[in-house]
């Protein structure tokens, strides 16, 4: 079976489409870069947005109406418009947030082969030269216009062994720098309650990876020992930190922790 991965939003988005790609592969599938090649066409969505929404259905009917191969509505705007997406794609091609981890049986008309691959799939216009690594899922905050808290759930984080093996995998495939990627990355915490900072010191031991960048993180996840760690040349010295307003009163509004002269008092 053919199958094509395509993706609205997020670099957490991608990072679910390369991993899934990287594990149809494994499994003996053949991850094509051409729609028109596939059997199914797998279609992360993102609902953030009403525009990224839109996007998301706008891109899915495109597929349904230039390409022959089944298609599925996978992630975001799924889990959070359920019965909008089953209308559009049918309930047997609709894949939830909870349940993407688990996608083979989409494909049980299918009898895949394992097998070794020696470089990353081609996602055609997706694909990337860098591996995106997702380290954590969901969040805890409760920000007022934030639908993807309520898309994903709660904050859940990847164990830190599996983490390692993700990376080392990509080591194997040639990938020269990773992206953690996660909602709320900064809310990664190991089974003992280690944080960021304890992930990001055992990627650099237990891997090989010559580059690692850290995706968007909250400036209330920013530590004096992850500012540190930039000192390793390993650890690609940027960081993207949201504000989302720079007035406490609409700050307040959107139920977002810290104030300005907080975000201020971080950067400088």
């Amino acid at each position: 079976m053919k199958a094509f991965l395509d993706m609205v939003g997020c670099r957490l988005n991608q990072a679910e489409i390369d991993k899934l790609a990287l594990d149809l592969a494994l499994e003996g599938y053949q991850v094509v870069p051409d729609a028109q090649e596939a059997d199914v066409i797998i279609v992360n969505t993102c609902c953030v947005t009403a525009k990224a929404a839109a996007d998301s259905k706008k891109m899915i009917r495109h597929y349904q109406n230039k390409a022959v191969g089944r298609v599925v509505a996978m992630g975001c705007w799924p889990s959070a418009f359920e019965n909008d997406a089953k209308a559009l794609v049918g309930e047997a091609n609709v894949l939830l947030n909870d349940q993407k981890d688990l996608p083979f049986d989409l494909f049980a008309e299918a009898s895949p082969v394992s097998r070794n691959i020696s470089s990353k799939p081609d996602l055609g216009p997706r694909n990337r030269t860098r591996a995106f690594i997702k380290v954590q899922d969901g969040c805890n905050n409760r920000c007022s216009y934030c639908l993807t808290r309520i898309a994903r759930g709660p904050a859940r984080s990847y164990p830190v062994n599996d983490v390692i093996g993700d990376i080392n995998r990509m080591v194997e495939l040639g990938v020269k720098e990773v992206v953690l990627t996660g909602v709320q990355i900064g809310a990664w915490r190991s089974e003992t309650g280690d944080g960021l900072e304890r992930l990001i010191e055992t990627i650099l031991k237990e891997t090989d990876i010559p580059r690692i960048r850290i995706s968007s993180i909250e400036p209330w996840e920013v530590t004096d020992q992850l500012i540190d760690m930039f000192g390793n040349s390993r650890l690609c010295p940027q960081l993207h930190i949201p504000l989302q307003s720079g007035t406490d009163k609409i700050l307040r509004r959107m139920q977002r922790p810290g104030s300005a002269e907080q975000y201020r008092s971080l950067l400088f």
